[in-house]
């Protein structure tokens, strides 16, 4: 009896853990900073969560005139993330390639 307990609650915790891994697997495919350093190391959950972080507090933040950002400005950022998603999944290329530097670099100058 004890043995089947310990079965099940060994299967349960397996498949808690592996719900946690799929969810961190999806962050660090969706933040920029986590994409782009998964590039060069493999990141510990622990930095896939700060970086998850880092990247909601930065929609938060006021700008200069102490107004939320505005949906323009953020709609910008998103296409710029969206392109270097593409450029990376389906194009095959990674962002320290010279064609993704200067199309991001010149990407987030224009705005400006």
């Amino acid at each position: 009896m004890e043995i089947v307990k310990n079965h099940k609650r060994g299967s349960i915790e397996k498949k808690r853990r592996d719900r946690i891994n799929i969810c961190l697997n999806q962050l660090k495919n969706i933040v920029p900073e986590a994409i782009r350093k998964e590039q060069f190391e493999k990141l510990e959950k622990a930095e896939i969560l700060q970086l998850t972080i880092s990247y909601l507090t930065s929609f938060g933040k006021d700008n200069s005139n102490g107004s939320q950002i505005d949906n323009r400005e953020q709609g910008f950022r998103d296409c710029i993330f969206d392109i270097s998603n593409y450029l990376i999944s389906k194009e095959n290329l990674n962002l320290e390639n010279e064609f993704c530097s200067r199309l991001l670099s010149h990407l987030k100058h224009s705005f400006k």
